[in-house]
């Protein structure tokens, strides 16, 4: 969902007003960020800027992969950026990382079929396959969501997910 903003402020109002606990969702980053919950308020709705410390922890609590982390901090590089050349040195990275994406055989990085002992593992839990379809819709772009969805623990999660994105 991130690719989808070029402003950092707008994707974080999107996302905490859709991530299923709508109600607090900001509190809950404000403790996460160990901050004022006023302060990220007054960040998401005024010409303030989260510090770059704050925006990498922000991330975590999105709990976002490596190029969405990357692309998420460039976001708020380039609305922290006070000079034009700055502004477009961020805009061009960013612009290189959507087209990127853009391609599909980039973005799926598409490996070899799967090796016999690969193919074993994933044939051997239901959760593999669901895992599999779910991170396709856009609405379980969340590792909570995705738990919360299938009924299993946040680690089997994880390691599915590492598992899923190896092979």
């Amino acid at each position: 969902m991130i690719f989808l903003f070029k402003n950092y402020k707008y994707y974080l109002k999107k996302i905490l007003t859709t991530t299923g606990a709508v109600r607090g969702s900001r509190l809950k980053l404000s403790r996460f960020l160990n901050c004022q919950s006023g302060f990220v308020s007054q960040v998401l709705n005024g010409s303030a800027h989260f510090s770059l410390e704050h925006s990498i922890k922000i991330s975590e609590f999105l709990s976002h992969t490596s190029t969405e982390r990357k692309f998420f901090m460039l976001l708020v590089q380039k609305a922290k950026a006070d000079s034009k050349d700055l502004k477009n040195f961020y805009s061009t990275e960013i612009s290189a990382i959507l087209d990127n994406r853009a391609q599909i055989t980039d973005r799926l990085e598409l490996k070899q079929n799967l090796k016999e002992e690969q193919s074993n593992i994933y044939y051997s839990q239901w959760y593999y396959s669901a895992i599999h379809v779910l991170v396709s819709i856009s609405d379980y772009e969340s590792i909570e969501k995705i738990c919360e969805r299938l009924l299993i623990k946040k680690s089997i999660l994880l390691k599915a997910l590492k598992f899923l994105e190896e092979c």
